[in-house]
């Protein structure tokens, strides 16, 4: 199915079209003025003075939808393009939410991935909380409750950001191996599934050694301190032991100091784990490990190409625990198929039984390459919405009365009931790491594959990304070139 849109002037495309894909998820969008589309709209903007002029009609089969507005701007010249992008999508979100008689975003005109990183802007220019509510509900149109889970986490986080000063001396490195032992139903990481552990892992640990090693030098060189250490793939502890000692062995020598203070290792496959290797991630430094079973429920398990049991999420937890690492978080998946409120609960309440510190939870998000798009599309976005919706919110109860906390919080494209993912933790256990990714007030210096940089200029928070190639050969063959990119971004910023 179609959706024509024509735009007067263009860049008005890029501040709309995520309102209207929320509105329409079935529907692809062509920009053009086609009248024989499923769905014909049409957006226009024009300038007067201190005055801006919006006209816009949709029309469907069953609907024509028609609206007009004007908005008055700001003096500041320098504000003028924001304001511009702004007022075209709050007259957007209006028409949409008039056509579809529906609210068409619980968080408003807000679509990013990191709506918290706008809270503590705020915040930072000493707007109080009763300030940041109002502008979130105010200006952005976000509903209440949504505006009150923003300003929550971000007290719950904010004494872990670095003042400009911090940021420029401490970092945090992300190590990924982009291997997994098979690919679940709805995951699209282009990883690869392990089948020759000497022909496919060893030529990459040798690259990855390099890059260590590389990055470790300047690191030195530039007396910058490795605050948090994360191991994420694909999932890194399918490694061997004598793979983890030899890398480890690395990391102590360039990065690891007495301003280390969390080492994570994703361990979200339970039968990528034994004994054997817990008790050696707690002797190598790890004070964090990750296991995710998404669900609790056996049947959902085998449906979505997880190889574990229930029984191997109980051996890997209670290994934790007998190897003495202080902290383990624990995923969720809210959606995933054949689920409903009654397995929500049930998987809360099994994995709250564990005590772990941390819990994560997410809502489905249907990622273009998963299986679960190639299968069922975009179109099952609206499975069950109301079920994910009170789910979401169910659990969130629970684990507030068992003395979570949120402290962590993003958006997804495509997700289920367009909601959020949440991280919760017992007090005194949050993940830096998870903040420091997130908020954006920190350099994070991404190794291995698909690892992603983030460099972070304290003097306005400035962000620039650069991105290791999620294919483990085209890595290896690229790395040269990415490492002495990531040295010079390193020194520019020091």
């Amino acid at each position: 199915m179609i959706l024509a849109l024509y735009v007067e002037p263009q860049e008005l495309y890029k501040h709309l079209h995520e309102l209207i894909r929320l509105s329409f998820p079935d529907y692809e969008i062509r920009l053009s003025c086609l009248n024989s589309a499923d769905i014909n709209m049409e957006i226009r903007r024009s300038e007067s003075g201190d005055r801006v002029f919006f006209t816009a009609s949709l029309k469907t089969a069953q609907l024509l939808t028609k609206a007009s507005q004007e908005y008055q701007l700001d003096s500041d010249e320098s504000l003028r393009s924001k304001q511009l992008a702004r007022f075209a999508r709050i007259f957007i979100y209006h028409l949409l939410c008039q056509h579809t008689g529906k609210n068409i975003n619980p968080y408003g005109i807000l679509t990013g991935v990191r709506p918290l990183k706008l809270v503590h802007q705020w915040l930072d220019q000493g707007n109080s909380i009763k300030q940041v509510l109002a502008r979130l509900e105010n200006d952005y149109l976000v509903e209440a409750g949504k505006a009150r889970r923003l300003a929550d986490v971000a007290l719950n986080n904010r004494p872990y950001l670095h003042s400009r000063q911090e940021a420029r001396r401490k970092i945090s490195l992300y190590i990924g191996i982009p291997f997994c032992p098979s690919r679940c139903y709805y995951c699209s990481f282009p990883g690869a599934i392990l089948n020759n552990y000497e022909l496919e892992i060893e030529p990459f640990l040798v690259a990855l050694k390099r890059e260590i090693e590389g990055l470790g030098e300047c690191i030195k060189q530039l007396h910058l301190e490795v605050e948090n250490i994360y191991w994420g793939g694909g999932t890194p502890s399918i490694l061997k032991e004598d793979d983890l000692e030899s890398l480890f062995q690395l990391l102590k020598e360039q990065y690891i100091s007495t301003a280390t203070g969390e080492i994570t290792m994703e361990a979200g496959r339970p039968d990528t784990l034994s004994r054997d290797k817990l008790q050696l991630l707690k002797g190598l430094g790890v004070n964090r490990v990750c296991i995710n079973p998404q669900t609790m429920q056996a049947a959902t398990l085998k449906r979505i190409g997880r190889q574990h049991s229930l029984d191997d999420i109980y051996n890997a937890v209670q290994w934790v625990r007998d190897a003495g690492i202080e902290n383990l978080n624990m995923d969720m998946i809210i959606g995933l198929p054949g689920e409903g409120l009654a397995e929500y609960k049930s998987s809360t309440q099994q994995i709250l039984a564990l005590r772990p510190e941390n819990i994560t939870v997410h809502s489905l998000a249907v990622k273009k390459g998963s299986r679960l798009d190639e299968m069922e599309g975009k179109s099952q976005l609206g499975y069950r919405v109301g079920e994910v919706k009170s789910g979401i919110q169910q659990i969130d109860e629970i684990l507030t009365e068992n003395a979570y906390l949120p402290y962590y919080l993003y958006r997804q494209k495509y997700m289920k009931a367009n909601v959020e993912n949440t991280g919760y933790s017992l007090a005194d256990h949050f993940c830096n790491y998870n903040i420091q990714v997130m908020e954006e007030r920190q350099t994070i210096i991404g190794l291995g594959g698909a690892a992603s940089s983030k460099f972070v200029n304290a003097a306005d928070w400035h962000l620039t990304n650069l991105h290791n190639p999620k294919e483990p050969n085209a890595y290896c063959q690229r790395l040269p070139d990415l490492l002495a990119r990531k040295v010079d971004k390193l020194k520019a910023l020091n």
